[in-house]
């Protein structure tokens, strides 16, 4: 029986490739506004689904495994 060896594939060591990952970690004031939007309407979703829900939005998260410990 004859092993073939297995064809690998690298991934290509080009300098622009590194140069798009270190700019992918900058923060530049666009991001931050739009880190900042995704923020807003994730807390905005947050609210509508507790009112939905029937929670309020200033009550603590009363649910999971340790509810049953906190005073009512």
């Amino acid at each position: 029986m004859v092993l073939q060896e297995k064809n690998r594939k690298r991934g290509r060591n080009k300098i622009s490739a590194k140069l798009r990952r270190k700019q992918k970690n900058v923060i530049d004031e666009q991001t931050s506004k739009l880190r900042e939007k995704q923020r807003e309407l994730r807390d905005a979703s947050e609210k509508l689904k507790n009112v939905k829900a029937g929670k309020f939005a200033d009550e603590k998260n009363e649910g999971g495994a340790l509810s049953r410990f906190s005073k009512h």
